[in-house]
Formats: structure tokens, C-alpha cells, sequence
């Protein structure tokens, strides 16, 4: 199955991603129980339990607040370009750990905790050995996430404006 699709999945032993926006349920966390949490009516009736977890139009519903949620919580980028680009840190990684990363960062001489391109891209406290069932390892996942959304895939994205 592509991977842009409602119905694609990751499934490992560690978690479940679903769909456009690879909405993620693990041991510690539901991505999807925290969303309808904070925004009951727009996800209403969106479920893991049925078949409403590989609806499109609340998966893109999901996927804009999560990321409208991950700018609000960035403060202090350095650039609009380091602030989407901690923005897609936060929605890969985690906001927990793009707050670790920047305070690494901060203590890491030379390395400014409100630039993402050199700096609290290049420090990270998430496992940098490969994981089982991904290939990779979480650090190098996070960052081509966001290499990919912001250098590699952007071009593809603004051929179609």
C-alpha cells in the first residue's frame, strides 16, 4: 500500500500509525484520544474502535490541528523556516522530546536552541541506533521527517500551486 493513503498503516510491536497523517497509538500514548480531548467536536465519532479511523477528512482534520497545536507551542524560533521545521520535529518526535532536544541544545556550546537548520538538529537525546520493525533509528527518522517535508518534498508540493 502507498504511503499517502487514508488505509496505510505502520504496525510494530512498539505502535499503531494510521492513515494520511500516520496517527500513532503505543503503550504510552493515543495520539487520536489526545486529539479528541482537546477538540471533541471537530473529531467527533473518529475512532480506533471502527472503520471512521481511515476517514481522510478526519484524518487532514487531525493532522492541521496538530500541527496549528505544535506552532503554538514553539516559542522562540529563530526564523519562520526553524519554527516549521520544530513544528514537524514536534509532530514526528513529540513536543517532550523537541523541548529535550532544544534544551540539549542550549547547554551544548555553539549550538542556538531557537535555530533548527545546524543546531537542535544536530543534537537530540532520542536513540540513534536502529530501532526493530523501522530500519532506522527515531533521531534519524525525526530528522529526514522534517528534511523531507521541508528540502526534499517541498518542490513536488509547490509544483502543484
Amino acid at each position: 500500500m502507498r504511503c499517502w493513503s487514508p488505509r496505510a498503516e505502520l504496525r510494530t510491536s512498539r505502535e499503531r500509525g494510521v492513515g494520511l497523517g500516520q496517527i500513532t497509538r503505543t503503550a504510552r500514548f493515543d495520539a487520536l484520544g489526545e486529539l479528541r480531548s482537546q477538540w471533541p467536536s471537530a473529531l467527533a465519532g473518529w475512532s480506533w474502535a471502527d472503520e471512521s479511523i481511515y476517514d481522510p477528512a478526519l484524518q487532514l482534520r487531525a493532522l492541521v490541528l496538530m500541527d496549528l497545536r505544535n506552532w503554538r507551542a514553539v516559542v522562540r524560533a529563530a526564523t519562520t523556516d526553524d519554527h516549521l521545521a520544530m513544528m514537524l520535529a514536534g509532530y514526528n518526535g513529540g513536543l517532550g522530546g523537541l523541548s529535550s532536544d532544544r534544551a540539549l541544545c542550549g547547554g551544548t556550546p555553539g549550538c542556538d536552541r531557537d535555530r533548527w537548520w545546524g543546531h537542535v538538529e544536530r543534537t537530540s537525546l532520542k536513540a540513534k541506533t536502529a530501532a526493530s520493525g523501522y530500519g532506522k533509528s527515531f533521531y534519524a527518522i525525526n530528522r529526514e521527517y522534517v528534511r523531507n517535508v521541508l528540502r526534499v518534498r517541498i518542490v513536488r508540493y509547490a509544483e502543484g500551486l
